[in-house]
């Protein structure tokens, strides 16, 4: 019998014999957007905030950023290429997915609208405690982006999650440009914010 193919897909016939099944995920992708920056949410017990250049050292020198499904390793797709693209305002991503049956789950959950929204998982390295409307809040300054996951309800507001053609994606950075994936203005808020502490301090 001939070695299989890794992340390919097969059905076994009657006479026990795999057989590659035909492509179900090539030319697709997963894309939009993993993160917005300047939100302030509510996480491990308190108030937290990722400052937009929070990953940048990181994306450029670390290892790299891994696809999981829920935060949860053990769906991790690992043989599926992860592209990022981070600006001022939000992380934007694109998975371009492989014929394995968990980049076919990970289509099934997006087309179902199931699982729309996006969350990111990092280790801090470096953050400040400013007090916003009363409240203390943890702005993150450096961290090491270690995953994003494809999630029903991420707490970064507005973040989400698309099936696409890729033969329809430009390069990232150009669809992103192009606001394909939509933004918010909680950037410019937190940015006035910033000056005026700076301008106090």
């Amino acid at each position: 019998m001939s070695r299989l193919e890794y992340g390919v897909r097969y059905v076994v016939n009657s006479d026990g014999v795999p057989i590659k099944q035909k492509s179900r995920n090539k030319d697709f992708v997963i894309e939009g957007v993993a993160c917005h920056y300047g939100q302030i949410i509510f996480h491990d017990e308190q108030f937290q905030c990722i400052c937009a250049t929070a990953f940048d050292v990181a994306l450029k020198h670390e290892k790299p950023v891994q696809f999981w499904i829920s935060h949860d390793e053990s769906l991790h797709l690992e043989n599926c290429k992860l592209e990022l693209h981070s600006t001022k305002t939000e992380l934007s991503f694109r998975l371009t997915l492989d014929d394995s049956e968990l980049a076919s789950h990970a289509r099934d959950l997006v087309e179902s609208k199931l699982y729309n929204e996006m969350s990111v998982g990092w280790n801090s390295g470096t953050s400040t405690i400013k007090e916003v409307d009363g409240r203390p809040v943890k702005f993150i300054l450096r961290a090491v982006l270690e995953e994003i996951s494809l999630v029903p309800t991420g707490v970064v507001k507005r973040t989400h999650a698309q099936i696409s053609e890729l033969k329809s994606c430009r390069s990232l950075r150009q669809d992103v440009e192009s606001k394909k994936f939509g933004s918010d203005n909680t950037w410019a808020e937190l940015s006035r914010k910033l000056q005026k502490w700076e301008l106090e301090s």
